[in-house]
């Protein structure tokens, strides 16, 4: 293998471990688990080469599940090589055609996309696709870690039944001082109850997080059988809201990148330590104050190959990112928006 040859390797195998330990939620990879590169060939059908957005994927075949041929052929069209890769020693898989998909004239034509596999100690693999050149994006699925998962679950689980509660008291009736307690107990509204699905998630998910110890409490002491009903308080206190919040939003990230949608976040310029990420986190956190960003946003130092940066997630549509990246420019902060 020819020094561009050895280049080309570490920038995919760099992009590889970049973009999958750029995930919270993710496993952490070293570049000695990225393996098997190469490129597939897809084939695509079109009445003039030139107009490459009218191009028409002819094949069918789901090779990289949980992805779609639908999503990849999108994919493939806007980050494919339209003439094959000048490293043509590479490993090549061709993807069959699907003769039912040919139409009756038109040029056979063919994009090629780079590949890798991701290994893991316990054995868990996953194949990704990255366009030949940065810096175009890499599209697969990551491997993803049980326990960051359990935490996420936990969260929401907390949030969920803490959520009726804090209902119950803003919907309770006034209770003159002449009313008993039992009366209150009828008119109050019914908590609602967790859906089943959502509880066989939050169960499965508890079962893989560590055991956390369980305290002594003292029970609630008896209530009264008449007298004025006690003021009453919120559950949650301001932070624990936030807390709750970005919690609930993290679960909804995790669960979108789980069925393969995309994430996004605003992230700062790469530093050499973990320290120096966190400094540009809690001055991004600060400047953040001042941006109409949406609810539950959480801001991390995470690793990007061998350096570190500060994120700000998770936006569920790019558009909400961008707006808050331009505030953020406004105010001298160095940002670019990235997808997970």
């Amino acid at each position: 293998m020819d020094r561009a040859s050895n280049a080309r390797t570490r920038a995919w195998v760099a992009r590889v471990v970049a973009w999958h330990n750029r995930h919270p939620l993710a496993r952490r990879i070293t570049p000695a688990q990225v393996q098997g590169l190469g490129y597939v060939d897809l084939p695509y059908s079109a009445h003039d080469a030139k107009a490459r957005r009218r191009w028409r994927a002819v094949f069918s075949e789901n090779f990289l599940p949980p992805l779609g041929a639908k999503q990849i052929a999108r994919w493939a069209l806007r980050h494919g090589l339209d003439q094959m890769p000048d490293d043509a020693g590479q490993p090549v898989r061709q993807v069959p055609i699907d003769r039912s998909r040919l139409p009756p004239d038109g040029l056979a034509l063919v994009l090629w996309v780079g590949t890798a596999a991701v290994h893991d100690a316990e054995g868990l693999q996953t194949r990704v696709l990255l366009g030949p050149t940065a810096p175009h994006p890499v599209l697969g699925r990551r491997l993803w870690s049980r326990p960051r998962l359990a935490g996420a679950a936990l969260s929401l689980l907390v949030l969920l039944t803490s959520l009726p509660a804090l209902m119950l008291l803003r919907k309770a009736p006034v209770v003159e001082d002449d009313e008993p307690v039992v009366a209150l107990a009828q008119k109050a509204p019914a908590v609602p109850a967790i859906p089943a699905a959502v509880a066989a998630a939050l169960a499965a998910a508890s079962a893989a997080a560590p055991a956390v110890p369980r305290l002594a409490v003292a029970p609630p002491p008896a209530p009264r059988a008449s007298g004025p009903f006690p003021p009453r308080r919120p559950l949650l206190d301001e932070a624990s809201k936030i807390v709750a919040q970005q919690d609930l939003a993290a679960a909804r990230a995790a669960r979108a990148a789980a069925q393969g949608q995309t994430v996004y976040a605003v992230a700062t310029r790469q530093v050499r330590t973990q320290a120096e990420s966190e400094l540009l986190g809690a001055t991004l956190q600060a400047a953040l104050v001042n941006t109409e960003a949406p609810r539950g946003l959480r801001v991390e130092a995470l690793p990007a190959g061998g350096d570190w940066r500060a994120v700000c997630w998770p936006f569920l549509h790019r558009d909400d990112a961008e707006r808050v990246r331009a505030q953020l420019a406004l105010r001298g902060q160095r940002i670019e928006v990235i997808a997970f």
